[in-house]
């Protein structure tokens, strides 16, 4: 778990207005913030009570309804949109993918009485990851914008009390007493904008869905500046993980999983792998389809099968007949 931000909201809840793109409402918002509170305590999971009971475990305030003030039927609506609730243990046990592309689980155990939440720390902390960066987006294609503007004066002053101003000759700078400076013009892989770039490909034959390629590994469908991006995340993956890891972005990418650029999903995954808590999910399926593809390719064509001399001998003897 590697994006705490969440859980620093517990008594206050504030609507982190935010996460509505990703929680599917307000009520997700809370559900989603309240979540990530008791992860940061229980990362490997925990289990609480939906509301009020007579169990052993139960402590008194201690439920959702209670913690949210919100009903069962509210709390479960906006959990089902950032989760997958499972009837028993044995069904979560059996499923492959545990979270089916959402955020969260929950089983409940029918021995125990108890209901268990896992997060899907990698799909979460992704998400988190590129809220965060947007506002630090919005800033660079103002800036990128400024410098397009032929009428603009030599120093552009944002606002006069704010020392915030934009240059031509060396991008963007922050106040005085800051270090950071970002070059509009070139800014970092890591850090573009890849939501407003248009998509083009590298073009390769083994690659699925018109994804380019290097080194001998199959890369997803992505724009240019993706592909440098995960390119330099992959420079940290071990050799032996790096195709199974591009397989699990395409498959992702495929199945709707990632809604906007392949970045932040690829950093999830290699973080993954560097815990060594990484689960295969999509990427079999993509591996699966660049061997039928292969295999398709590798098949003769009926045109280029040597044929038999006799038969070719009564062919051209047919041929004659009917010419007469």
């Amino acid at each position: 778990m590697k994006n705490r931000i969440l859980h620093l909201t517990r008594n206050t809840i504030p609507y982190v207005k935010e996460l509505h793109t990703i929680a599917g409402g307000v009520l997700g918002c809370l559900v989603m913030q309240q979540l990530d509170y008791w992860f940061e305590g229980y990362p490997e999971g925990f289990y609480k009570f939906l509301e009020p009971s007579d169990h052993p475990a139960y402590k008194n305030g201690d439920s959702w309804t209670e913690e949210l003030g919100m009903s069962r039927h509210e709390f479960r609506t906006a959990f089902d949109k950032i989760g997958i609730r499972y009837k028993s243990k044995s069904d979560f046990d059996q499923a492959v993918d545990k979270f089916q592309g959402l955020f969260y689980c929950s089983y409940v155990d029918r021995r125990s009485n108890l209901t268990y939440y896992f997060r899907n720390h990698d799909l979460v902390d992704a998400a988190l990851d590129e809220l965060l960066s947007k506002p630090a987006q919005r800033l660079e294609k103002k800036s990128v914008s400024s410098t397009a503007n032929p009428h603009r004066d030599a120093e552009f002053t944002v606002k006069p009390e704010c020392g915030f101003t934009v240059k031509p000759d060396s991008g963007f700078t922050g106040n005085s007493d800051s270090s950071l400076t970002v070059n509009p013009e070139n800014p970092p892989p890591l850090y573009r904008d890849y939501n407003t770039e248009t998509t083009t490909t590298t073009g390769n034959s083994g690659a699925i869905d018109s994804g380019g390629c290097g080194e001998n590994l199959i890369f997803p469908k992505c724009t240019q500046n993706e592909s440098i991006a995960i390119r330099q995340l992959l420079s940290e993956c071990p050799a032996e993980m790096q195709q199974a890891a591009l397989d699990e972005i395409e498959g992702a990418r495929q199945a709707g999983v990632i809604k906007t650029n392949l970045v932040p999903f690829a950093r999830g995954i290699m973080t993954a792998i560097s815990r060594g808590t990484f689960t295969v999910g999509h990427g079999p399926t993509v591996a699966a389809q660049r061997m039928r593809k292969s295999s398709r390719r590798e098949q003769p064509n009926a045109t280029d099968m040597p044929m038999d001399p006799e038969t070719l001998r009564k062919g051209k003897a047919l041929l004659g007949s009917l010419g007469q």
